[in-house]
């Protein structure tokens, strides 16, 4: 006896026959999710790029590298790396002329995020007016906790480093690490409000030196009273 056809052919996917209709939903589902991926990923670069991160730069453009202070993108570039083909920004770093290349598809891990603008430069200020945190009694814990806010990418943060290792000089004598650390800090506070300001370092030099100055006698006033 001849069996009977079945009206709708069915179609093989993976392990299992699905008819057409079945197969067609499925593609339409696999598609509306590849869309909202993308729209995700679509809002993920808008709010990441609002708050200075996964972006383009141009050649000719001024970047914070951590810890290392303002560069320029002098160029863009694709090298050949263990035969894979990869894009390049060429960064020169300004205190010591020195240059790096970063893949453009690593910057965010790597740290790179534009200058503070004019009004980041006020908050800046206030933090340096601010009084400083009570330091860690043990110098190798408190020179880690330092190195992560040196390293976080944060001119804030490196602002706090400059600000406590200013006012721990006073009480003691720094070691050489946190010596290194503390000019480290201050070159890499002032040249970014030179940068945004476009002012003279030595000039910008003289204005924080003078309000965490202004800031350590306020404090200890303070103290006294």
């Amino acid at each position: 006896m001849r069996s009977t056809r079945p009206s709708i052919c069915p179609t093989w996917n993976g392990n299992k026959f699905l008819p057409p209709s079945r197969k067609f939903h499925l593609a339409r589902i696999a598609t509306l999710t590849k869309e909202l991926r993308s729209r995700k990923l679509e809002i993920a670069h808008l709010f990441l790029t609002a708050q200075g991160g996964w972006m383009e730069y141009k050649v000719g453009e001024k970047v914070i590298y951590p810890n290392q202070g303002v560069g320029i993108i002098e160029d863009i570039c694709t090298k050949n790396i263990a035969g894979l083909q990869a894009e390049f920004y060429m960064l020169r770093i300004v205190s010591n002329n020195s240059t790096v290349m970063i893949p453009t598809n690593n910057v965010e891990s790597v740290g790179i995020r534009r200058l503070c603008d004019k009004k980041q430069v006020g908050k800046l200020f206030k933090i340096l007016k601010e009084d400083f945190a009570e330091h860690n009694p043990d110098w190798k814990n408190r020179y880690k906790d330092n190195v992560e806010r040196m390293n976080s990418g944060s001119i804030f943060e490196v602002a706090e480093v400059l600000k406590n290792l200013f006012f721990l000089s006073f009480q003691k004598s720094l070691s050489f690490r946190e010596k290194k650390m503390f000019d480290r800090a201050r070159q890499l506070v002032v040249s970014e409000i030179a940068t945004v300001k476009d002012q003279p370092l030595d000039k910008v030099e003289e204005a924080v030196d003078a309000l965490l100055t202004a800031t350590y006698e306020k404090v200890t006033a303070q103290s006294t009273n």
